[in-house]
């Protein structure tokens, strides 16, 4: 049988087998929590780099998309200038082109009254040709050929 010296020897030895086996397990779990940890430190560096990224690619596009909108405004204000003087220069034509037709109107109007006029004129000449024809028949059949064409030049006619 064993003494109690070497009860307790054993004891103590298994003791420290279990101390030293959990120190190790301990010590595998510090460094495993170190890895994890410069890992987890590793990937917050990362993500920080990325999230400033991200900032400055925002901040960019913002002040590009600022840039656009300025442009924009600019494009649309020379558009809308474009458009009022387009928009001028075709009243005026209209302007004028109503200016244009009241004045052919008046003048369709002015030729038409001349027209009427000189058909009233010509019906008047027809009929005093027809008079004239009839009194020169009546004239020739009258007098010689001599006393006709002394009257026709008293008349101033050829």
């Amino acid at each position: 049988a064993r003494t109690t010296a070497e009860k307790n020897a054993l004891k103590a030895e298994d003791h420290a087998k279990r101390k030293t086996l959990e120190a190790e397990e301990a010590i595998k779990a510090r460094t495993t929590a170190e890895k994890n940890a410069l890992k987890a430190e590793d990937h917050a560096k990362r993500k920080t780099l990325e999230a400033e990224e991200a900032i400055k690619a925002r901040t960019k596009a913002e002040k590009k998309t600022r840039e656009v909108e300025k442009e924009t405004k600019k494009t649309i204000l020379k558009a809308e200038e474009h458009a009022k003087k387009e928009t001028l220069e075709v009243e005026e034509l209209l302007t004028q082109a109503r200016d244009d037709l009241e004045e052919t109107r008046h003048n369709l109007e002015t030729a038409l009254e001349t027209h009427q006029v000189l058909q009233n004129q010509l019906s008047d000449a027809e009929g005093e040709n027809q008079v004239w024809r009839e009194w020169r028949a009546a004239f020739d059949r009258r007098f010689p050929i001599r006393f006709y064409r002394i009257f026709q030049r008293l008349l101033g006619r050829p």
